[in-house]
């Protein structure tokens, strides 16, 4: 699977003085974003993972091919109030060629609070589920492309 931005341990801040606590990968052959997000974040770290994934989305939505998501966040505890409306009005403000391209965002949470607060940040139409497994169903029963299995997509 290729690493799409930038590599595929961490992603660096621009200076190069921190390791972000996410992994952004795309996988070109089933048409996929895959997200992995960890750890507390403050407003940078908002900022960097919101600029890193839009440039991975806008690279996406220009070959007009649709595409989903694969965000897992069993890593991610409850988010600050500050972070998750950030988050959330980044997620608000979203372009309707985002919306339309994308055929499914499945989001991996590690708890229920978790998954009440990513149904609620994301506001776009997304499903959220507390295993792996499920959520890798429910994406490959939306793709067009209709090869994302269990098997093939690994953990982080």
């Amino acid at each position: 699977m290729p690493v799409f931005y930038p590599n595929p341990v961490a992603v660096e801040d621009v200076d190069g003085t921190r390791t972000m606590p996410f992994v952004i990968r795309r996988d070109p052959i089933q048409s996929v974003i895959l997200v992995s997000m960890r750890g507390f974040w403050d407003i940078e770290t908002v900022d960097a993972y919101t600029t890193a994934l839009d440039t991975v989305v806008n690279t996406v939505t220009a070959s007009g091919i649709p595409f989903g998501m694969l965000i897992d966040c069993a890593d991610y505890p409850v988010q600050s109030l500050e972070a998750t409306r950030r988050f959330t009005d980044w997620c608000e403000a979203w372009p309707a060629p985002y919306r339309k391209d994308i055929f499914g965002i499945a989001i991996i949470a590690a708890s229920v609070l978790n998954k009440l607060q990513a149904e609620r940040a994301f506001g776009l139409d997304v499903s959220v589920f507390l295993d792996r497994p499920s959520a890798l169903r429910w994406l490959d029963e939306r793709n067009p492309k209709a090869c994302v299995t269990m098997d093939y997509i690994s953990p982080r």
